[in-house]
């Protein structure tokens, strides 16, 4: 994952999900 190249909001999803505890693919696959 290269975090420079994301955008704000994705970068918002990506923390959301590490605090939840989620997995990034499985987040990812939900949202999409």
């Amino acid at each position: 994952m290269d975090i420079e190249k994301m955008t704000l909001e994705e970068l918002q999803v990506a923390v959301a999900t590490e605090v939840m505890g989620w997995h990034w693919d499985e987040a990812w696959d939900c949202l999409i």
